[in-house]
This record gives structure tokens, C-alpha cells and sequence, in this order.
């Protein structure tokens, strides 16, 4: 196809935006679908140009929370990543373990228990402590008399934390177990909330047969005092709490060991563990 100019009628190529004669614009010479088909393309490109504004707009927020929230992130440039850093903003702060708004460094009581960080032995929990019987062996006949003994016990612990009973274990009453067969029962009594400003606690364990009627009868536990009084039986630990949660002491007594062939002897393995009271 070929386009006459306007001014001499000299014909030129259809793509020629100037005759080749006389210079004169052919532009507008070019038929009606050629000046259709560059429009389309020029009103196509609008719209993709508003489309991607469009878009551009509404995605904004999106990326810019995930930017601002990308775990390698770090606002403040005190190497916490800012999902992990509980002031992103503040380069001295990081962690706030009461949350109580008061980041852990400026704070003074960061576990909010009312003992200053200085004298708290574990500074960040309200420390407690927990007591486990994990295992237990009765040692010797405990019921029925020397001639006609029973093969059985009934059972059960006292546990006391600096001279105050906080459990009796199991929690639902005596157990009856077998005379000279190993147990493994894992007892536990509740968390019990102690002063954190005091790094050692006396923890005492009292094991017991239940006579019924006849009351309950403190077996021996204690390997090392041969003593007839109750003194010489249960097993009285100076627990140490430690500067942080889950530091335990774990031990083994048996009665039988103190020599004292008279007493009705009892064999434990126990545990002793720090614990955060609220956790």
C-alpha cells in the first residue's frame, strides 16, 4: 500500500511520515484504521500505566510491613532482630520479662515480686520449688505383727519446705504397695512459692505407713543418723535454689543403711527443682 501526498501526488511507502518529494507530513493522509490501530496502542498503554499505579498503591502497605518486620530486621542496631526485641526503637532495651513497660535494664524488680533484681537470687522469675519422689522401696515389713508380718504398706509422704508443710504426697491419700519391690511413682507436689532473696531452703521428707486407727508410723529414711527419734528418719535437705529456673538437686536415700536394724526402713530417690510459680 502506498500513500499520495497531499501537495505533489508523489506516491510514498505506507510507513513514510514525509513525502519523499517534497518533504510535506503525510500523517494526516493515513487511513482511518492505521490512525485506529495507534490510537488502540496509545490507549492501551494508559490503561497499563494506571493499572500498575493502581497496584503500586494498594500493595504499599503490605510491603512496607514486611519489610519493617523482617526478622533480620534491626531498627534500633542493638543486634536483637526486631521480632525478637520487645523496644525495636530503643538501642539499651530488649526485654521486658514482666512486662510491665519497663524495659529489663532500666527496670529495678524485673520479674515485678516486689525483691529488688540486688537481692534476688533468680531475678528474672518468681521463683518456687517443686519436690518429686520419683522412686521408693520399702525396705522391711511395715504392717501386721513379727510372727504374721503383711506384705504390704500402706503409703505416703510429708514434704515440708523450711519447717511448712505445703504437700502430702500422693495427693489422694495412702498408697498400698508391696513390701521390698521397687516403685516408680513420681509424686509431685505443687510449686510453692519461696523468698527469692534467700539462696538456700530446708527441705524435709517424712515417709509414712497409714495404721489407721492406730495412726501413721514414720518410717526410715535417713541414711546417716542411726537415732532412734524421728530426727533419725526423715531426710532433711539444704536446698540450694540456684540463679535461674529448672536448677534441680537430685539424691538417693535408704534407711536400711544407717546400721539401726530395729527401725522399719524405706529406700527413695527424689528430686528438687527450681521453678517459676506463675509459668
Amino acid at each position: 500500500m502506498v500513500i499520495k501526498c497531499p501537495v505533489c501526488d508523489e506516491e510514498n511507502p505506507d510507513d513514510a511520515e514525509e513525502c519523499k518529494a517534497c518533504g510535506s507530513p503525510l500523517k494526516e493522509n493515513l487511513p482511518p484504521e492505521k490512525k485506529d490501530v495507534k490510537s488502540g496502542k496509545i490507549l492501551l498503554a494508559i490503561f497499563v500505566a494506571i493499572i500498575v499505579i493502581i497496584v503500586a498503591i494498594v500493595a504499599a502497605p503490605f510491603v512496607y510491613k514486611n519489610v519493617s518486620t523482617h526478622p533480620t530486621r534491626d531498627r534500633d542496631g542493638d543486634s536483637i532482630p526486631d521480632d525478637k526485641d520487645a523496644f525495636p526503637d530503643d538501642p539499651t532495651e530488649w526485654a521486658d520479662n514482666d512486662n510491665d513497660g519497663i524495659g529489663d535494664n532500666a527496670d529495678p524488680d524485673d520479674d515485678n515480686d516486689g525483691i529488688l533484681d540486688t537481692f534476688d537470687v533468680v531475678p528474672t522469675h518468681d521463683a518456687g520449688v517443686i519436690v518429686e519422689i520419683e522412686r521408693l522401696r520399702i525396705k522391711d515389713p511395715v504392717d501386721g505383727t513379727k510372727l504374721f508380718p503383711k506384705d504390704t504398706g500402706q503409703i505416703f509422704f510429708m514434704i515440708y519446705i523450711d519447717d511448712i508443710q505445703i504437700a502430702q504426697l500422693p495427693v489422694e491419700g495412702p498408697e498400698e504397695l508391696q513390701v521390698d519391690k521397687d516403685y516408680k511413682i513420681n509424686w509431685e507436689s505443687p510449686p510453692y512459692n519461696v523468698p527469692d532473696d534467700e539462696a538456700y531452703h530446708t527441705i524435709r521428707i517424712e515417709m509414712y505407713d497409714d495404721d489407721g486407727l492406730f495412726g501413721d508410723e514414720l518410717l526410715d529414711i535417713n541414711e546417716i543418723d542411726s537415732s532412734k527419734l524421728n530426727s533419725g528418719k526423715y531426710l532433711e535437705i539444704n536446698y540450694y535454689m540456684g540463679n535461674e529456673v529448672g536448677w534441680e538437686q537430685t539424691g538417693v536415700s535408704d534407711g536400711s543403711n544407717d546400721g539401726n536394724v530395729l527401725e522399719k526402713d524405706g529406700r527413695i530417690e527424689y528430686r528438687i527443682t527450681t521453678v517459676d510459680v506463675f509459668a
